[in-house]
């Protein structure tokens, strides 16, 4: 299913028309908040990833839906597939990097090299981090990468792309020893790998496939081993998984106004309208409706 459902914006058409041939883009974050456009209070994508850095301020960002504090040290990352809205306080500072695909497949041998990291995964849940104890470190960092992008050279492009790197690697480093400094080594690194490619596989096939036996049977594992580690890194069973990505998938696009309910329903698989609603409902207490209404 194509994600032509809300509204999606590009790195040339987000602020201004100057980055029309641009892979990467980087504002100061008073700068973007200063000059942007009122099209990005309300719900949107982006066809581009996107790193949010704050050194000073507040606010609230919504990422699929929840509500996530905006404070000061704090990190956000969001891949493509992201329905987001931010709302800042006066005052608020810090670094906005947007780059698509095209800006580190040339730079990488794996062209899914992105795809491996936790944070640009499509969780909301991973999706922020606190930098108080790195602030000094990833403070430098920025400015770095956002003197490179000003000098537009070859050469301060792959520097930029260097510093990026290091940046979702550490990133990724502090994950890991976050789950690993609460479990078992061993049994822990084998639990997240099954659960990650789970998830990457429900992202995947989530509206042909509901059922957690056939994702099992693609990881060459038993339905009730796949749950037991599912339960045992996110606290829920594969069930609840494969239907809190329907969930969200229902709620991405009845964002959208020019949907109707049964576009949605038609579009997301299901037997027809009623079947939806019924579903929707009981899951989440609104009806599609009133989700569309309460959402604008």
């Amino acid at each position: 299913m194509e994600n032509n459902s809300i509204p999606i914006y590009n790195i040339c058409n987000l602020l201004d028309n100057n980055n029309i041939s641009q892979d990467c883009v980087v504002y100061r974050l008073e700068e973007y908040i200063s000059n942007r456009p009122t099209m990005v209070s309300s719900p949107h994508r982006h066809a581009f990833y996107q790193i949010l850095f704050v050194s000073k301020g507040k606010g609230i960002h919504s990422i699929d839906f929840e509500k996530f504090s905006i404070e000061e040290k704090c990190l956000f990352y969001l891949n493509p597939s992201q329905v987001h809205k931010w709302e800042f306080e006066p005052g608020t500072e810090g670094f906005l990097i947007n780059f698509n695909d095209n800006f580190l497949r040339t730079f990488l041998v794996n062209p899914n090299y992105l795809s491996e990291f936790t944070f640009f995964g499509g969780n909301a849940h991973y999706s922020k981090f606190s930098c108080e104890k790195c602030y000094e470190t990833l403070q430098s960092k920025f400015e770095k990468i956002y003197y490179a992008y000003l000098e537009n050279q070859p050469l301060q492009k792959d520097y930029m792309k260097v510093l990026m790197l290091e940046l979702f690697l550490e990133t990724q480093l502090f994950l890991v020893k976050k789950v690993f400094d609460h479990e078992e080594h061993n049994e822990t690194n084998g639990a997240h790998a099954i659960v990650k490619n789970l998830e990457k596989l429900i992202e995947t096939h989530f509206i042909e496939k509901r059922l957690p036996s056939e994702y099992a049977e693609l990881l060459y594992i038993t339905p009730n081993h796949l749950n037991s580690q599912c339960k045992k890194v996110l606290g829920i069973t594969v069930g609840e998984v494969i239907r809190n990505r329907v969930i969200l998938e229902c709620k991405r696009l009845l964002v959208n106004a020019d949907l109707s309910i049964t576009e949605i329903s038609y579009a997301l698989d299901f037997k027809n309208n009623a079947y939806f609603s019924r579903f929707f409902k009981k899951y989440t207490g609104l009806s599609p409706e009133e989700f569309r209404r309460k959402s604008k």
